[in-house]
């Protein structure tokens, strides 16, 4: 193609790409120019100083905006805490309302479009001294505008959403949120009960009514920090729990709001019951809430009253299920104050016991002492939970020299993640009584378990072993030999097919029974040690034993490949006291372990579909 042609074809793409997209640009302003013709007012919402709302059989809601940019309720009672945002965006709606299409003059009946007592009435100032007046009355037949009046003009529609916008309730527009600023994270919440003299006949001397329990105090320093316990003691807090309760307080809202009640007695706020103080980022000032009783019309509600509130209103009594129900209720009871995921590395050691675990490289945990072959990483993780779920009983008085862990049965070290300082488990039988621990936990605090909680706790190295005794791919076994109740048995795969070698002139009535077969051997797990290497195999009927395999394997996409011969794997008697066990034995492993009975039960079924050939 010529130099010139070439050109000229460019330069008519560009011609082409530059109308269409002068014309695009040409609708979108068309249509932005469309949009602006139907406005009704042309100012901003931050122009609207005042807004009245009166919905049809309520009371109207006004409210102005200071200068600087708050609004202030004026209408039903100035003392009702405005919401900001919802005023700012009902300003901002009023602003952008549209005239989508002129109906009838302002001379029309009012009552044809339901204007005579219309659904809603929205009255405006702005700061220019502009007076606007709005009626909206019924749908029209399309239900998608309402019609509406502007001062006394000419009926026309609005969009039935930009309606629903202006549409606020009182309880739409007024702050019923328990804390100022609920975006902002709490760093500090205080708890107290208040003594109400309910109850009071069955005590000998009770406290002046109006009296606080010991408050319980919880502090962070930042929204990432970890929650602790100031008072009544110094410790790590229960980081779910008081999560549970600031996340209740910060965003739970109020319902059914009575404005200067005559008396607080009648809603059990005269006292109260409860005080929360909180502090949150926003104001280093305490916010108070009071809780009272339960409305005997509203279960599943409790009456609460912020301080700085006239009014008193029910919240989810939820709420109250999250309050503490002693004074060290918050404080953390886990040996493990860490997540688990933050170990890197577990030292155990006991008199005449000892094991150290750590992650490696690739973040999976080995056995590193003893060095013994065949972690079982997953055994070492159930260990670490067990070690994460342990919870204390009670919080003793003493030291570590008065409750002898200065000298420990067991201590269990951990370093973690990101910290040079190891967190430090330290346990011993309680003398005073039988079946309770004293330990510490990792933060150093003493506390007191009970013994089912030490009893998971307690371990060796020898639980860290892996413990498939038998284990290969299915596709690679070619050739299994084994004796079952002294008979012996060769099966060799041909062709996709496996046979009978041994006894000749045999053969299987089914594929499906050497699937069955493979599907058992192929996975073999002990499901417990139950001695060490050197022990007399003939007390676990190993020596002549019930059930002895080889199987050669190969790997399946490598003929080529040299074999590999495992075994011999060998079941013995069943287990005396579960009869659902038998002992085995492996090559691989040494020891004696217990395997589940099933296994000699699939061997067994097996077998049965060995039979002569024709």
């Amino acid at each position: 193609m010529k130099f010139r042609t070439t050109l000229l074809m460019a330069v008519v793409l560009a011609v082409l790409c530059a109308a269409f997209w002068g014309m695009k640009y040409q609708q979108a302003r068309s249509h932005q120019q469309s949009i602006e013709a139907k406005r009704l007012f042309h100012f901003d919402g931050v122009a609207v100083r005042r807004l009245e709302i009166g919905r049809m059989n309520e009371t109207a809601s006004a409210a102005e905006r200071r200068p600087d940019g708050k609004w202030t309720m004026v209408k039903p009672d100035p003392a009702i805490l405005p919401l900001d945002a919802l005023w700012d965006r009902v300003a901002n709606h009023l602003a952008q309302l549209s005239n989508e299409r002129e109906i009838a003059p302002g001379s029309a009946d009012l009552k044809t479009f339901g204007l005579g007592e219309p659904a809603l009435r929205v009255a405006a100032e702005t700061e220019s001294g502009g007076a606007i007046s709005l009626l909206f009355g019924d749908l029209d037949p399309t239900q998608k505008y309402r019609y509406t009046r502007l001062n006394d003009g000419p009926i026309f529609l609005v969009a039935k959403d930009e309606f629903f916008e202006l549409d606020r309730s009182l309880n739409d527009l007024r702050d019923r949120f328990l804390v100022n600023d609920r975006e902002s994270a709490i760093l500090r919440i205080e708890f107290a009960r208040i003594w109400t003299g309910k109850g009071g006949a069955k005590m000998k001397d009770p406290p002046p009514v109006g009296s606080e329990s010991v408050p319980v105090t919880l502090t962070r320093a930042s929204k990432d920090a970890a929650w602790r316990l100031e008072s009544p003691v110094q410790a790590l807090a229960d980081q779910e729990k008081v999560d549970a309760l600031t996340k209740e307080v910060q965003f739970a809202m109020g319902e059914g709001f009575v404005d200067h009640p005559a008396k607080l007695g009648d809603f059990g706020l005269d006292p109260a019951s409860v005080r929360i103080s909180i502090r949150n980022e926003a104001s280093p000032q305490d916010q108070t809430l009071y809780v009272g009783d339960s409305p005997k019309n509203k279960p599943g509600r409790v009456y609460l009253k912020r301080a700085d509130w006239h009014a008193v209103c029910t919240v989810d009594a939820h709420l109250v299920s999250l309050f503490p129900e002693t004074p060290e209720a918050f404080r953390d009871r886990r040996l493990l104050s860490h997540a688990a995921s933050d170990i890197r590395s577990l030292e155990y050691v006991s008199q005449g016991n000892s094991f150290l675990v750590e992650k490696d490289e690739q973040n999976a945990w080995k056995l590193t002492r003893p060095d013994q072959p065949g972690t079982d990483p997953q055994a070492i993780s159930e260990y670490i939970a067990r070690v994460k779920g342990a919870v204390a009983a009670s919080f003793p008085e003493g030291t570590l020299e008065s409750t002898g862990l200065d000298a420990p049965e067991v201590t269990i070290t951990m370093r973690y993640a990101g910290s040079d300082e190891p967190g430090v488990i330290r346990i011993k039988p309680d003398p005073s009584e039988a079946g309770y621990y004293f330990a510490t936990q990792d933060t150093g605090a003493i506390v007191r378990l009970y013994r089912n909680q030490i009893d998971g706790l307690i371990a060796d190295s020898t639980v860290f072993r892996r413990r498939d005794l038998l284990s290969f791919r299915k596709p690679d076994a070619f050739r299994i030999e084994l004796a079952f109740e002294g008979q012996g048995f060769v099966f060799e795969s041909a062709h996709g097919q496996w046979v009978v070698k041994t006894p000749e002139h045999k053969i299987l009535s089914s594929q499906n029974d050497m699937d069955l077969l493979l599907d058992a051997l192929s996975s073999v797990y002990a499901v417990a040690q139950e001695q060490q290497a050197g022990e007399d195999l003939a007390v676990y009927g190993l020596q002549q034993p019930l059930f002895r395999v080889y199987i050669n394997t190969r790997p399946a996409d490598d003929p080529n490949a040299a074999p590999a011969l495992l075994g011999p794997f060998s079941i013995g008697k069943a287990a005396p006291d579960d009869p659902q066990h038998r002992f085995a034995s492996s090559a691989s492993r040494p020891g004696v372990y217990r395997v589940k009975q099933e296994l000699i039960d699939v061997v067994r079924e097996t077998l049965k579909g060995v039979k002569d050939a024709a």
